[in-house]
């Protein structure tokens, strides 16, 4: 087993402690210069999806870019719906919306088919606005297993570097930090995955060559790098440091490492549960803690709040999973059944 699996859990959980933050300020009463950029998890997750969409097309398990982006709604889509579902009864509950719930639905109508990025004019004003993450994924994902599957030796000589080059200089310059999610969602998306290509060739390099670097855990130091960064140097240019370290750490996470699978089955088991923690964090996050644990200034209360938060969230996340996996025994049970 690889490291991989370690760190997918914990950027997950703190991009979810991030949004938690945004309201309590846990972090700021702690020490005034200390911040939390969790939102810098994201490139994580984007990194790491352009290296296994890289794998997926070397090893041809999809036909074509279309039966990929098809792949990916049948993995996602049900899990994504049913977030979907419990945030907006939440949305229409709490009246949250000055639209009636129909007219709601039909504005949000992108965002049901799992294309949110491509409506994002809307700012926040989304059922499920954390969701945009998935999209981005779905839109990008096509675009880039295309190019790769297509003009490989034209991506990687010329339509990538000028990707990462022309994308990275342009967040540089205009906005100074990578958290540009409102107006740019598909530009990070899609810089952050072309470097994650470029990250599994490396990796692929590697392990070819035998080079020997695979038995040293490179990836250990560059993750806590990363996490020092992002307590006390987020938020500014140093985010693009943080990109840097963090494709270190992905090409040499992915590297498998020797030991006994069997000892880390709770470790995938729970890796494989945090895209259902992803999904249903902003029921939480917006809807329920606030309820239970109003915000306060007192720091021993907002410790307090942020462990029911996370126990909350992680408990949804298992409802979720076992919800997902309910209907689709129904469904395979009633397609049997015809």
């Amino acid at each position: 087993m690889n490291n991989i699996y370690y760190y997918r859990i914990i950027f997950t959980y703190m991009i979810v402690i991030f949004h938690f933050d945004n309201g309590y300020r846990i972090f700021n009463c702690v020490n005034e210069r200390m911040t939390f950029a969790g939102y810098l998890a994201v490139e994580f997750f984007f990194i790491t999806s352009g290296f296994l969409l890289y794998r997926a097309v070397k090893k041809k398990k999809y036909s074509s870019a279309i039966d990929y982006t098809i792949g990916r709604y049948k993995k996602l889509y049900s899990k994504y719906l049913l977030a979907f579902i419990a945030v907006f009864i939440a949305v229409c509950y709490h009246k949250k919306n000055l639209l009636e719930p129909l007219p709601l639905l039909w504005d949000s109508k992108w965002e049901i088919l799992l294309l949110q990025s491509l409506d994002f004019h809307r700012g926040w004003n989304m059922i499920n606005p954390t969701l945009w993450y998935i999209s981005v994924l779905i839109i990008v994902g096509c675009f880039l297993y295309f190019a790769i599957d297509k003009m490989e030796k034209f991506f990687f000589s010329v339509l990538g570097p000028v990707i990462i080059i022309g994308f990275t200089l342009f967040f540089w310059f205009n906005l100074g930090k990578l958290d540009a999610v409102i107006d740019y969602p598909l530009f990070r998306g899609l810089l952050e995955m072309t470097i994650g290509i470029y990250g599994a060739k490396l990796n692929e390099f590697i392990q070819e060559k035998k080079t020997g670097l695979g038995k040293w855990n490179i990836d250990i130091p560059a993750f806590c790098a990363v996490i020092c960064f992002i307590l006390f140097k987020g938020y500014g240019k140093t985010d693009f440091i943080v990109l840097l370290l963090m494709f270190v750490m992905i090409v040499f996470g992915f590297l498998p490492k020797e030991n006994r699978e069997d000892k880390h089955i709770f470790i995938k088991k729970c890796s494989q549960l945090t895209i259902d923690v992803y999904l249903i964090h902003e029921l939480f996050r917006s809807h329920v803690i606030s309820y239970i644990c109003p915000v306060t200034e007192d720091l021993r209360e907002k410790f307090i709040a942020l462990l029911i938060y996370l126990f909350m969230v992680t408990l949804g996340a298992l409802i979720l999973e076992m919800t997902d996996q309910l209907l689709k025994k129904l469904c395979k049970g009633i397609s049997f059944g015809n």
